[in-house]
């Protein structure tokens, strides 16, 4: 019940932005009497010469997708806020980690100059948001390092910090300066 027609539009425009080729739907199904929306991703496959809709529900999609999908649906948010995302590239195929990135930066500064995997001419991303992300992922660094270095968004802009414990067992925090070169 969260999402109205006009954000599932939004959110498959997002989607399609990092290369999801399925379409997201809510379709309402019976549960022992009681109606309800379920989210389900629609799949149109040719069968016997026609297109047939199949539905599958986000668990039948991955693990990764079922992680994805908040951190889309929020990006999609028209009122500005604050995220903390825990590893987003579990299970996500760098290339999609990547894209991640991309969607993520161009959320976060407005800015329309970031590529995309498959450019939509009516962004469907909301207003400017704040994103804080925890990761492993070199992949998700070497992206954002990129995008520094094609001067689609200033080293300013971004902070990068490195989690450690010295050989006393002390915890550190170190700020990682990411340049332009």
């Amino acid at each position: 019940d969260r999402l109205t027609k006009v954000e599932i539009k939004r959110l498959n425009s997002a989607l399609k932005l990092i290369g999801w080729s399925q379409d997201f739907d809510l379709i309402i199904e019976s549960d022992s009497g009681e109606n309800r929306k379920i989210p389900r991703l629609t799949d149109f496959t040719k069968s016997s010469g026609r297109r047939k809709k199949n539905f599958e529900t986000l668990a039948d999609v991955g693990f990764g997708f079922s992680q994805l999908f908040p951190i889309v649906e929020n990006a999609i948010s028209d009122t500005p806020q604050s995220f903390l995302v825990e590893a987003p590239e579990v299970h996500l195929h760098p290339s999609l980690q990547g894209d991640l990135i991309d969607l993520i930066a161009r959320n976060s500064l407005a800015c329309t100059e970031i590529p995309f995997a498959k450019e939509s001419s009516d962004s469907p991303l909301g207003n400017k948001h704040k994103w804080f992300i925890e990761t492993h992922s070199e992949y998700m660094l070497r992206r954002v390092q990129k995008l520094i270095a094609k001067g689609l968004i200033d080293s300013k802009q971004v902070a990068v910090y490195f989690c450690d414990i010295d050989e006393q067992g002390e915890r550190l925090i170190r700020e990682i300066k990411l340049g332009s070169k």
